[in-house]
């Protein structure tokens, strides 16, 4: 039988969400998923999710479309599951990259100091 991504997100709420200390992400999986992917199905949901969260790009903090992004992996995770055999294949999310934050450079952004310029020019 062919699934849709709103019977993946009502079934990991069953199983999983329900038993979160907090609730938020269900709000926001409501409001920002479910309207665009709950009715497809999962392969076309698995097509359209980089869309979708590119599109968000700007309008959510990067922090919360990380949060989208590894909600939808769980997603998939769990359809992949040899109980719910929903999903075969590899974890389309796999592909996506996660939302960099502005708040804190990774090492590989800063720039040389002048005295270290050397070192680093020679890695």
């Amino acid at each position: 039988m062919r699934r849709t991504f709103g019977e993946l997100m009502n079934l990991w709420h069953e199983r999983y969400g329900s038993r979160l200390r907090s609730q938020t992400i269900k709000l926001s999986i409501e409001k920002h998923l479910r309207p665009t992917l709950g009715k497809l199905l999962l392969g076309g949901a698995a097509a359209a999710l980089a869309a979708l969260l590119n599109s968000t790009i700007g309008k959510l903090s990067p922090s919360s479309l990380n949060h989208l992004r590894a909600y939808c992996h769980r997603l998939y995770a769990v359809a992949s599951m040899r109980s719910v055999g929903w999903w075969m294949g590899p974890n389309p999310v796999n592909r996506l990259e996660s939302s960099r934050s502005s708040r804190s450079p990774g090492a590989g952004d800063r720039p040389c100091r002048r005295k270290t310029f050397r070192a680093c020019s020679r890695l």
